[in-house]
C-alpha cells in the first residue's frame, strides 16, 4: 500500500517530461505517486495532483496491474481509480484494490480470489449518467460471484458525479460506508433480475491440494473464547449468563476487555435481548458502563421472529447491511426456536436449527452465541445438561 508524494517539478526532472492530465493540462503542485504492481512487481506509476488530474508513466506497462492496501482483511473492495479506493478504505477500514479501468475489474477480482480464497469481494461500481452501474462492474460481479456496491447520491447528484470518491466529497465518509454495507442487498436484487446459469458438474478438492492449502487465521470475537461460528452459552437460570453476554457485546462494540483481561478487536455487535425490555436493558447498560460512553455500534432488539417464521432471513438481512459485525447474541434460544409440533422429531428439529445458524455464521464469518438453560438434573457429562436434545449440542461448534 505504498504511496509517495513529490512536487510536479521534481517529478518532471526524474521522468524527463511534464506529466499532463487527460485535459492536456499539466499536473500542478504536490503530486501523489502511486506504484502500480503486476505479478508482485512495480510495472508503472500513476501521478495524481490536488485537482484530481491523473497521469500514467509513459512507456510503462499498466494493463493488468493494480494498487492495493490491506487486502489480507476479511472484506476487500475493488474499485476503478486510486482516489475512489482510498475514499472507500478510509470510510470502511476494508482492504481495497484500485484498477486502472473498469475493464480490469474481472481480472483483478479473479486474482484476489485465487490468492485469498476466503475473502469476501465487493466491487464498487461507477455510475452511468442514467444512474445504472457500469456494465463492466456488473459483468465482473456475475462472472466472479462477487458483491456489487453502488454510490447513492440521492437528490444531491450533479453532472459528473459517478464514483465513491465523488460521494465522499459530496456527502462524507458515512455515506460511503453505508453504500458499501448495502452490497449484499444490491447483489441480491441484481441476481433476482439476472438469468442464472445452469448447474454444472462440481469439482471437489484432492487430499494433496487440501493439505497444502493455506487458510486465514481463525477470526475471534473474543480471543480464546468465541471464534467465528456457532456457540451455545448454557447455564442454570439466574446464573448471570445474560450479564456475561452483555459484557462480551460491550467489549466487542467498544474494542474493550472481557473477563478483566482479554482484549478484543472492535466491531459491530448485535444483541437479541428477547427476554428483556428497553427499560431493563438501559438499567443493565448503566450498571456495566458507569460513566463510560455507550458504544454506537452495539445494537439491541427485544423482539425477533422465530426461525420458521423468517428469523433466519431477518438475521441475514441485518448482517447484509452491517458488514463489520463480529458478534451476534441470541438471548435466549427458546425465543427463536420453532414451537414444537405433535409427532415432531425433536433431534432433527434441534439439529436443523443449529445447521442453519452454522451456515449463517460461516457465510458472514461472525460469531453467533445462543444463550440457553441447563437441566436441574445433574450429569457427569456437562454437555448432556444442556436443555434440548443432543441434536442441539451436536449441531454447534462450541458449548460454554
Amino acid at each position: 500500500g505504498e504511496l509517495y508524494e513529490s512536487s510536479t517539478s521534481e517529478i518532471s526532472n526524474h521522468i524527463g517530461y511534464t506529466p499532463k492530465g487527460r485535459d492536456e493540462k499539466p499536473l500542478e503542485g504536490q503530486v501523489l505517486i502511486v506504484p502500480i504492481r503486476r505479478n508482485g512487481q512495480v510495472s508503472s506509476l500513476e501521478f495524481i495532483d490536488g485537482n484530481g488530474r491523473k497521469h500514467a508513466l509513459a512507456g510503462a506497462t499498466r494493463a493488468g496491474g493494480y494498487w492495493s492496501i490491506g487486502i489480507d482483511t476479511d472484506t476487500v473492495v475493488i474499485a476503478e481509480g486510486v482516489a475512489t479506493a482510498l475514499s472507500i478504505h478510509h470510510a470502511t477500514g476494508f482492504g481495497v484494490v484500485a484498477v486502472g479501468s473498469n475493464g480490469q475489474l474481472t481480472r483483478a477480482t479473479l486474482e484476489i480470489k485465487a490468492a485469498y480464497s476466503s475473502t469476501r469481494i465487493v466491487i464498487a461500481a461507477d455510475l452511468l449518467p442514467n444512474g445504472d452501474p457500469d456494465p463492466q462492474a456488473v459483468k465482473a460481479v456475475t462472472e466472479t460471484q462477487s458483491l456489487l456496491a453502488m454510490p447513492n447520491f440521492g437528490d444531491t447528484r450533479e453532472d459528473g458525479d459517478k464514483d465513491f470518491n465523488d460521494l465522499h466529497k459530496r456527502k462524507g465518509f458515512k455515506f460511503v460506508a453505508d453504500c458499501i454495507s448495502s452490497a449484499f442487498r444490491i447483489t441480491k436484487e441484481l441476481n433476482n433480475s439476472t438469468p442464472q446459469p445452469k448447474a454444472t458438474s462440481r469439482i471437489g478438492i484432492s487430499a494433496q491440494e487440501l493439505i497444502n492449502k493455506e487458510f486465514k487465521p481463525v477470526k475471534w470475537a473474543v480471543p480464546g473464547i468465541l471464534p467465528a461460528g456457532l456457540t451455545l452459552l448454557a447455564g442454570a437460570p439466574k446464573a448471570r449468563k445474560s450479564w456475561l453476554a452483555l459484557d462480551m457485546a460491550i467489549a466487542v462494540a467498544s474494542g474493550g476487555v472481557v473477563l478483566g483481561k482479554t482484549q478484543v478487536d472492535p466491531g459491530t455487535a448485535l444483541y437479541l435481548a428477547l427476554e428483556d425490555n428497553e427499560r431493563r436493558l438501559q438499567s443493565r447498560l448503566r450498571k456495566r458502563l458507569g460513566t463510560t460512553q455507550a458504544p454506537a455500534n452495539l445494537w439491541f432488539f427485544t423482539d425477533w421472529r422465530r426461525k420458521n417464521e423468517g428469523g433466519i432471513d431477518d438475521l441475514r438481512n441485518w448482517l447484509d447491511n452491517n458488514l463489520d459485525t463480529r458478534l451476534v447474541i441470541v438471548d435466549t434460544l427458546a425465543r427463536i426456536r420453532p414451537h414444537s409440533k405433535r409427532g415432531e422429531n425433536l433431534y432433527e428439529s434441534d439439529y436443523s436449527m443449529g445447521v442453519e445458524l452454522l451456515q449463517v455464521a460461516a457465510e458472514y464469518n461472525v460469531s453467533i452465541v445462543l444463550v440457553t438453560h441447563t437441566r436441574k438434573q445433574e450429569d457427569e457429562n456437562q454437555i448432556n445438561m444442556v436443555t434440548g436434545s443432543t441434536g442441539l449440542t451436536g449441531g454447534v461448534d462450541n458449548v460454554l
